[in-house]
């Protein structure tokens, strides 16, 4: 209903339909390019304009009664165990084929979408997201299984 907005989304759409155009993208059908364009575009603006909280620093937390007085301590084994786990999982995503490591990390790490990535990697959108549950399905099994590599 925002007529404003709506222009915004139609000028973004056809402009990164030409932009895949005149980098030699094959295009078989332009309506669900377009509409895929416009899913993704949505996708993009909601995350921009969602309402994540904001970061308190500790004594606003503590001042709001988010966190105890009395702080836990943490024993240096917890510390310990989690840098294993740590280590273990990061052995995981080294472990990864390479395309598939690559793709994992940009979505991870960087935050890339899956249609930065594909364009990043020069391959399509479906592949990255094959890559990516290959990688995640390596990550739960590792860490459900107690499967992590040494």
């Amino acid at each position: 209903r925002d007529h404003d907005l709506a222009a915004d989304a139609a000028q973004e759409c056809f402009s990164r339909a030409v932009a895949m155009q005149r980098e030699g993208a094959a295009v078989l059908d332009p309506r669900a390019l377009l509409f895929k364009i416009a899913n993704n575009w949505l996708i993009d603006e909601h995350r921009k304009h969602s309402n994540r909280p904001e970061l308190l620093s500790l004594e606003e937390e503590q001042e709001n009664g988010y966190l105890s007085t009395a702080a836990q301590p943490i024993h240096p084994e917890q510390i310990a165990s989690a840098n294993q786990q740590l280590d273990k999982l990061l052995a995981i995503i080294n472990d990864l084929p390479p395309r598939c490591r690559e793709a994992f990390i940009l979505f991870k790490f960087d935050g890339l979408s899956y249609q930065e990535i594909a364009q990043r990697m020069e391959i399509s959108p479906r592949t990255v997201e094959m890559q990516l549950r290959i990688a995640m399905a390596a990550c739960i099994k590792g860490l459900e299984y107690g499967n992590l590599p040494d």
